[in-house]
């Protein structure tokens, strides 16, 4: 998914470059779209074949770690659209020159780490350490969902008094 990122980061530094926004704004429409579907397939195969993954690691006599194995695979992959819209929207603001607001979302994404290692850990296991990454992606997705909306309703005004 951080490849979608990759690739939206390049192209909305190129169209920013020769100022067509509008391209920017489909371009990142159809990557949250592609990178959204492939996480919902990656999430399937995870929750469903992340069992049989884990064995071929582990073997067949290790049945409480495949149960945590797959317990971290599927809360995850149910998290994974999270992420990718993390990646979208930290890349795309990067392609637009905004650093701040990345690195502020990492440092989010830290902070609730570390929440979930000392507060949900101590209350629900492991189950709260499986959710630290989730909770990381939604902590750092946030800011720069918002940021990514401000910088889009700027530039829709840029490309709208083009026409």
């Amino acid at each position: 998914m951080m490849s979608f990122g990759v690739a939206i980061a390049a192209y909305t530094a190129q169209n920013f470059g020769a100022q067509k926004f509008e391209r920017i704004h489909d371009g990142v429409k159809k990557t949250i779209w592609m990178s959204c579907s492939f996480s919902l397939v990656a999430a399937a195969f995870n929750i469903f074949f992340g069992a049989d993954i884990i064995k071929l690691f582990v073997g067949e006599g290790q049945q409480q770690i495949i149960e945590y194995g797959q317990l971290f695979l599927t809360v995850n992959g149910l998290a994974y659209w999270i992420m990718a819209l993390m990646f979208v929207f930290r890349f795309t603001l990067q392609g637009l020159g905004q650093a701040l607001i990345p690195t502020f979302a990492g440092a989010v994404e830290l902070v609730m780490r570390i929440i979930a290692a000392v507060v949900l850990v101590e209350y629900w296991g492991y189950l709260g350490a499986c959710l630290a990454a989730p909770m990381a992606w939604i902590g750092a997705t946030i800011p720069m969902g918002v940021a990514f909306y401000i910088t889009h309703k700027k530039m829709k005004n840029l490309y709208t008094e083009d026409d």
